[in-house]
């Protein structure tokens, strides 16, 4: 009985060492030529607008408590008949984008809980001819930019990369660019999934191998 309590104290612990920051999964949708929005399964969905003049797409949602804004001035959005096929086709057929050298499309994300983060990004087109490769920056607002993942090609497979915020209130943005000739940053979607802390894994493991000992003995 004491080594089930324990157990599930130790569950608890850990548990709420990555509950105070939720797993945040963003579908990029698109409203253009009058389509409907379709979101992918188990996604926020953040509307782009019709990809029209006047209609930009940025703007900021809420997700647990984390606000994440689009910003860089961006171009517009867009909505293909289909996207990469497969589990994810309502969430790579359509985007938000921004063309020109030099330019990207920029997430500020704020409220952030203390921690480490996998990312995952999709940065597809479906249009015919669309090739290029993406490059991925993250920064503080005004400071210099460190490159996650540079010269990635455009693809239905995702990017994956880690941020840390190490500072409470700190504000992290995150910069999507094509970087080469053709300069067309594209964002289908984003996860954002907190990393489970060493000290927590690690009890974690060192509980699992007591429980073990004991059922030995």
């Amino acid at each position: 009985m004491k080594m089930r309590t324990l157990l599930a104290a130790v569950f608890l612990c850990c548990a709420t060492g990555s509950a105070s920051a939720a797993t945040i999964m963003l579908d990029i949708d698109s409203t253009q030529n009058g389509t409907s929005i379709t979101t992918q399964q188990g996604f926020t969905s953040y509307n782009a607008g019709s990809g029209a003049a006047g209609s930009p797409p940025e703007g900021s949602v809420v997700i647990d408590g984390v606000t994440l804004t689009f910003f860089g001035g961006l171009d517009g959005s867009r909505h293909r008949a289909t996207g990469g096929g497969g589990d994810y086709d309502a969430l790579l057929r359509d985007f938000m984008f921004n063309d020109g050298a030099g330019a990207g499309v920029g997430l500020r994300l704020e409220n952030l809980p203390l921690g480490t983060y996998d990312v995952t990004s999709w940065h597809f087109d479906g249009g015919a001819g669309i090739t290029g490769t993406s490059q991925v920056e993250v920064r503080n607002p005004g400071g210099a930019s460190t490159i996650l993942v540079d010269a990635a090609p455009f693809s239905t497979t995702p990017l994956q990369y880690q941020i840390t915020v190490d500072d409470p209130g700190e504000v992290l943005e995150l910069v999507f660019r094509e970087d080469d000739d053709l300069n067309r940053s594209r964002l289908n979607g984003i996860v954002i999934q907190p990393v489970l802390e060493p000290a927590s894994a690690g009890l974690l493991v060192g509980s699992l191998g007591a429980l073990g000992l004991r059922r030995r003995r």
